[in-house]
């Protein structure tokens, strides 16, 4: 076979490519996300999706949904909220990893963070050892993607009585700074399509825990947010 020649544009552009793929991994990377979540590809991220909810309720199959997400992930930006739940937590993990890497991609950073984490460093100054709660609100308002993963009643109820407080405080500082907060939820949220399911909304008890989460774990009936909810599943509901 005759040897291929590149060209010096074609080898230039290469090499663009490859510092362009190794300059998004660094970030990835730098927004802790786990390693073996760092490239997620859109046939993975399609299976994950709970498929009744998109065809029946969103009115598009998951083919079409994951190809969006994919081939358009600067579209993403517009929503204030990106909202995951269904599934098993490795499973919503999975989904907003793939969702956070996408963004990064768009040359942005980023943060992954347990909800548990996240909400533990409300607790108060004096349990505080590196920085103050205000400070940590101002971090976790700056970065362009925020992914907070598996909120639960729990991760809230251990802290201060004021952690709603400042956690409204930083979702509601990304919402005006547009940059956008992926949440994930241990319980399911409500949804259309099965509303009498217990639900996080079941149990939050308003402004209890801050009016946005309130807000956002109910927003298929409320909108008080834009959002936009993305539903995954399981193998069990695959198979059935």
């Amino acid at each position: 076979m005759p040897e291929i020649i590149q060209t010096d544009e074609q080898r230039l552009k290469q090499r663009r490519l490859y510092q362009l793929a190794v300059a998004i991994i660094k970030r990835a990377k730098d927004a802790d996300i786990p390693e073996n979540m760092l490239r997620i590809d859109r046939k993975v991220f399609k299976s994950l999706l709970y498929e009744k909810y998109f065809t029946e309720i969103r009115k598009i199959s998951t083919e079409k949904f994951s190809n969006a997400i994919y081939d358009n992930s600067d579209k993403l930006f517009t929503y204030p909220f990106i909202l995951i739940d269904g599934g098993t937590s490795n499973e919503r993990k999975m989904a907003g990893c793939a969702l956070l890497f996408r963004m990064i991609a768009c040359g942005k950073n980023g943060k992954y963070e347990q909800f548990n984490s996240f909400a533990h460093k409300f607790q108060g100054s004096k349990n505080f050892e590196e920085q103050s709660r205000t400070a940590y609100v101002e971090e976790m308002s700056t970065y362009d993607v925020l992914f907070l993963s598996e909120f639960s009643l729990e991760n809230v109820k251990s802290t201060s009585p004021d952690a709603g407080c400042y956690i409204d405080e930083v979702l509601e500082k990304r919402k005006d700074k547009k940059r956008p907060t992926i949440i994930s939820f241990y319980k399911p949220i409500y949804s259309k399509d099965t509303p009498d399911v217990i639900t996080s909304t079941t149990t939050i008890v308003e402004n209890t825990y801050g009016q946005y989460l309130y807000a956002l774990s109910n927003h298929e009936k409320q909108q008080l947010h834009k959002a936009l909810r993305i539903k995954v599943t399981t193998k069990k509901e695959i198979k059935e």
